[in-house]
């Protein structure tokens, strides 16, 4: 499963996993900026600068050193009534040769997100320093800067499509191949981060929190009602009806116990057999209470308290 961007699931991930969405960010930075993609990219841009995708253009061009292409003799006549009848001006339609194409569109977008990323990351205070992420991020970010100005280059704008239409056209063209590692970033940036990148940070006992999430989400569906979309807010994450709780996120009374809570209902989601806190009662209150150490004690509780 690959995750969304980072400014959208860094709130998700907080209230999921604890994480704060600042390091969530400068997580997918450090993968745009000095992941794999970007390497094969500019390791690439070598050879791809001398094999762009271009299209012809023409361009009226006045000179009176002689004719570089076809004559426009109606902007002829009037180029020579404007300097006084001077006979050898001409106005000609000079070809030119444009990159302004799809292909290198996504080739500067690409290169446009390495060196971003690459300046946020050496821009932020946290991330000051020797490390060697760093120490790549701000190399990668100077070479992209770098090709962004190649004379062929500078000229082209960034995408103003949608990624994945341009990406389709690209792959379906005959550059295909001399492109993808541009497709392949522009695809990384879009989508930086997966599960495997995260699963560092999920322990024994947010493994479990999670367990017990889904089976909440599979009893709510089970009974026949709809569940809306599981959306973040405030550093928690809406289940239905429930809050989630996470206890990185210091708000449970106990860094090993996990809260569902609804309006009269509190789940306390823990893998320890030791009795929960008084700290943990006093944020439960008034509601009727269950611990919950693994996902089949869910319903169970549940059963009896909803």
């Amino acid at each position: 499963m690959r995750l969304a961007r980072p400014f959208e699931i860094g709130p998700v991930v907080e209230a999921l996993m604890g994480i704060p969405t600042k390091t969530i960010s400068q997580m997918a930075d450090a993968e745009i900026a000095t992941g794999p993609d970007a390497s094969r990219l500019l390791d690439a841009m070598p050879h791809l600068l001398r094999c762009l995708r271009m299209s012809s253009n023409r361009h009226m061009e006045r000179s009176s050193a002689g004719l570089r292409g076809p004559v426009l003799w109606a902007e002829t006549v009037a180029a020579r009534s404007a300097s006084f009848g001077q006979a050898d001006v001409y106005v000609c339609s000079v070809p030119s040769r444009d990159y302004d194409v799809p292909e290198n569109r996504l080739l500067v977008s690409a290169l446009r997100s390495i060196a971003l990323a690459g300046d946020r990351l050496t821009r932020d205070p946290a991330s000051e320093g020797p490390d060697e992420v760093t120490r790549l991020a701000r190399t990668n970010m100077e070479k992209a800067f770098r090709y962004m100005e190649h004379r062929t280059l500078a000229q082209v704008s960034p995408l103003d499509r949608p990624v994945r239409a341009v990406v389709k056209s690209v792959l379906t063209g005959r550059s295909a191949a001399a492109y993808r590692p541009a497709v392949d970033q522009i695809l990384r940036s879009a989508e930086p981060l997966d599960a495997a990148d995260l699963s560092a940070f999920c322990g024994r006992h947010t493994r479990t929190h999670h367990a017990a999430i889904l089976a909440l989400i599979d009893a709510i569906e089970s009974s026949g009602r709809r569940l809306p979309a599981l959306r973040a807010e405030n550093r928690s994450l809406l289940v239905g009806s429930f809050e989630y709780r996470h206890p990185r996120c210091g708000r449970t009374g106990s860094k090993h116990v996990g809260m569902l809570l609804s309006d009269d209902v509190a789940l306390l989601l823990t893998d320890r057999a030791n009795r929960v806190g008084d700290s943990v009662a006093e944020l439960v209150g008034s509601r009727r209470t269950a611990v919950i150490r693994r996902p089949t004690d869910l319903t169970a509780a549940l059963a009896g308290l909803v």
